[in-house]
Order: C-alpha cells, then sequence, then structure tokens
C-alpha cells in the first residue's frame, strides 16, 4: 500500500531591497500558495492502522505548483491512487 498526504503550503515573501527585474520594491509582500504531495511506498496496515515503522522511502512531487488541492487529486487519481477503505 501507498501513503500518500497532500499539502497546502501559503509562501511569504518580503523583498529587503528594491528588485527591478520583478519590478519589486523594498517592503513589498508577495504571498503564493503552493499544493503539492508526499507519499510513502510499501506501508503495511495492521489492525487498520498504518505501521509507522514502514514509513522510510519518500516520493513525491517537489513543491508542486498545482492549481488547487483539486489538481493535485486529479493528478493522483490519475496516477492510480484513491481512498483507503477499510475492511469493517
Amino acid at each position: 500500500m501507498s501513503l500518500v498526504i497532500t499539502y497546502k503550503i501559503i509562501k511569504t515573501q518580503t523583498w529587503v531591497k528594491d528588485d527591478t527585474w520583478d519590478n519589486k520594491k523594498k517592503g513589498d509582500v508577495e504571498t503564493k500558495e503552493i499544493y503539492t504531495y508526499f507519499g510513502y511506498q510499501n506501508v503495511k496496515i495492521y489492525k487498520d492502522a498504518v505501521v509507522l515503522s514502514d514509513l522510510s522511502k519518500t516520493y513525491g512531487s517537489t513543491w508542486s505548483n498545482y492549481l488547487d488541492m483539486d489538481a493535485v487529486y486529479a493528478d493522483l487519481e490519475q496516477s492510480g491512487y484513491g481512498d483507503y477503505q477499510s475492511k469493517n
């Protein structure tokens, strides 16, 4: 089983000096939302609980700039991932 965790990251940047390349002035603040995911492969489930000792190999996108969380979910679904359903 693979375990994937999705993230919404809010990145805030404050310019400490004028930057003509980016057309920013000292003190300008820019905020961006970044959506991404990371996960683990070969995770075992025991009595509907994740075996934490298996969380050793990470994979996933590296700070991908998805438009929103729906885009993350669509990418994961297209790659064959889905929700875990317990056997109970």
